[in-house]
C-alpha cells in the first residue's frame, strides 16, 4: 500500500509507515519525518519550554523510532506511541537540563534564539496560565488531534481525568482570550 502524507485515515498513516519502516523500508522514516516532526517538536516544547532542547527531542524521538521501531505493535496507534516516546524524552531532556543549569549561571538569551521561535509557538506564552499537563493534554487533543482516551494512555491517566481537564482548560484559555462564550 502507498502510502502520502495526505491519507484521510492519519491513523492508518502512521500504523503503516511505521510497520513499513520496522521491516525495513528507509523511506518510510522520510515520509513520516515530514509528517509528525512539527508535532513532536510543538509536544516536545510545551514540555520543555526550550527552543533547542525541543529540538534536541525531536531529533532524539527519530532515534527512538530508528532503533525501537521493531516493538511497534501493527494496529496500534502509532501516533500515540511516537508521542510517549516524545514525552519520557521530553522529561528526561528537562531534567538533565535542571542539573546542568543549576551548576551554571545562564547569560542573556541569544537574539537569534528569539528569532527562531515559530509564530504558533508564541501559544505558548498565551497558554502560561495552564500547568504541564493542561499544556500537554491540549498540544495532544487540539494539535496532534489525538482522542481523550489516547491521551490518557500517553499520560498514564484515566479518560475521564482527560476529559473534565480538557473542559477546564480550554475555559481557561477562553478567559484569557476573552472571546469565548
Amino acid at each position: 500500500m502507498e502510502i502520502e502524507s495526505g491519507d484521510k485515515d492519519k491513523k492508518l498513516f502512521y500504523d503503516n509507515a511505521v510497520t513499513k519502516f520496522a521491516e525495513g523500508d528507509a523511506e518510510y522514516l522520510t515520509i513520516l519525518y515530514s509528517d509528525i516532526k512539527r508535532d513532536i517538536f510543538i509536544f516536545a516544547y510545551s514540555i520543555i519550554g526550550d527552543y533547542y532542547l525541543a529540538e534536541d527531542v525531536m531529533q532524539d524521538t527519530f532515534i527512538q523510532i530508528q532503533t525501537k521501531a521493531y516493538t511497534y505493535q501493527k494496529g496500534t496507534n502509532a501516533k500515540a506511541w511516537i508521542l510517549t516516546i516524545t514525552r519520557n524524552l521530553s522529561f528526561k531532556a528537562l531534567k538533565q537540563y535542571k542539573k546542568e543549569v543549576s551548576l551554571e549561571v545562564t547569560g542573556e538569551i541569544p537574539a537569534d534564539y528569539v528569532n527562531k521561535i515559530d509564530s504558533t509557538i508564541d501559544l505558548a506564552s498565551l497558554l502560561s496560565t495552564l500547568s504541564e499537563e493542561e499544556k500537554q493534554i491540549l498540544i495532544l487533543h487540539d494539535g496532534s488531534g489525538l482522542k481523550h482516551r489516547e491521551i490518557a494512555g500517553i499520560m498514564n491517566l484515566k479518560d475521564d481525568n482527560v476529559r473534565k481537564m480538557y473542559s477546564r482548560l480550554i475555559k481557561k484559555v477562553c478567559l484569557k482570550l476573552k472571546g469565548c462564550d
